[in-house]
């Protein structure tokens, strides 16, 4: 079978020969086919990076959108710590009302000690905080059910609070006449419990708190009630012991100024003496105790005000 050829004519200009150039036709037929191939290739390329711009741009936008949830975990989680902190302020509220109005702790079932973020688990989710991109879910799951917790709590401490504010509508004289301020500000040098006496380094009950101020400090009764004792002590030095009823006293000691007289009644927050260092002390400060029927308790344990001194 014969070869079969393509003729292309060239003319150069007018003056010229006319050229003639003969192609086998299936050189055509590559030359075509090579062409679309290339066409066809050029073309995939420029859809190739017009989708890799795209893709760059979708990822530069979900990095973005990373980084503005991690940092909206972080704070969620930082807030939650800080209402559960909140939380539990109020449970120790909660126990020493209950203590002071002799009401008891609420009912086993009504155990709201179990809470989920600030406390150990929460120092799991500030470590789990480190990667976000790996514990994503998991600190997901802590929240959640830390949140569940919170808002169990919230339920039954507000059922406790109702009880605790039914009980003081009828014992405004009860609630006048326990403990519960601070008597003055300060730091705590010593608190209640046992401990090494500054005098003869053996152990010994520390039936109160040790308050230091500078000396001329303003001491508060803590309570209603009325002045029984205003003496002096070598040990306790100037001194003033409240009867508050219902078995409840305090005692202020070391004092540099006595303000009341015994037999005198007296008002929560009234001034009944100032900061000394009488007795036997090691400086100025206030010692502070509370009895229960004789019976010194931890005057912490009364006092509402948040935060205390030092």
């Amino acid at each position: 079978m014969a070869r079969r050829f393509y003729t292309i004519l060239v003319i150069p200009d007018v003056s010229s020969k006319l050229r003639r150039i003969s192609i086998p036709s299936n050189w055509v037929r590559g030359i075509i086919g090579i062409s679309a191939a290339v066409f066809l290739l050029v073309i995939f390329l420029i859809y190739s990076y017009v989708q890799m711009g795209v893709k760059v741009v979708e990822l530069s936008s979900l990095r973005r959108e990373a980084r503005e949830q991690r940092a909206q975990i972080r704070t969620f989680v930082k807030s939650l710590q800080a209402l559960e902190a909140q939380m539990a302020r109020l449970e120790r509220l909660d126990k020493k009302l209950r203590l002071m109005t002799a009401l008891g702790t609420p009912e086993k079932g009504n155990n709201n000690s179990a809470l989920g973020v600030g406390g150990p688990e929460g120092k799991e989710v500030e470590g789990l905080l480190g990667d976000l991109d790996k514990n994503q879910s998991e600190i997901l799951k802590r929240v959640q059910a830390g949140l569940l917790d919170l808002q169990r709590f919230a339920v039954r401490q507000e059922l406790s609070f109702l009880q605790i504010d039914e009980f003081l509508k009828g014992q405004k004289h009860l609630l006048a006449s326990t403990p519960s301020i601070w008597p003055t500000r300060g730091l705590i040098s010593s608190g209640f419990g046992y401990r090494t006496s500054p005098f003869t380094g053996t152990r010994q009950m520390h039936e109160g708190l040790d308050i230091s101020n500078l000396e001329g400090t303003q001491i508060l009764a803590t309570a209603d009630g009325v002045v029984v004792r205003d003496d002096r002590d070598v040990t306790l030095g100037k001194f003033i012991e409240i009867d508050h009823g219902n078995g409840i006293t305090t005692r202020y000691a070391h004092n540099s100024r006595v303000l009341v007289k015994a037999g005198q009644k007296i008002k929560r927050g009234d001034p009944i003496a100032t900061v000394g260092n009488t007795g036997k002390s090691t400086g100025p400060h206030l010692h502070y105790e509370i009895r229960v029927n004789g019976t010194p308790v931890n005057p912490r344990n009364y006092i509402v005000e948040e935060p205390g001194p030092g």
